[in-house]
């Protein structure tokens, strides 16, 4: 169990795990990191036109892909 303390109080927070030999710390990073990528997703898809790819092959799909993400790296910036 995990004690976050804001505002001088204290709450619990619990952490969830398959791997039970995991650190908390790195269970959180782990969170961290799985939110960002979703957040990226999401705003390819609403804002870069991610999911109007028509192609059926897998060069283009990869492309369109790409093109898409690197699109909300830049506008990120």
């Amino acid at each position: 169990m995990l004690i976050q303390t804001a505002h001088n109080k204290g709450s619990r927070v619990l952490l969830y795990s398959t791997d039970t030999k995991l650190e908390a710390i790195t269970i959180i990073d782990y969170y961290k990191a799985r939110f960002q990528i979703e957040f990226l997703f999401r705003d390819a898809k609403q804002h870069t036109g991610f999911t109007h790819c028509q192609s059926r092959k897998k060069e283009a799909t990869h492309t369109h892909l790409n093109a898409s993400l690197s699109a909300i790296n830049v506008l990120k910036l």
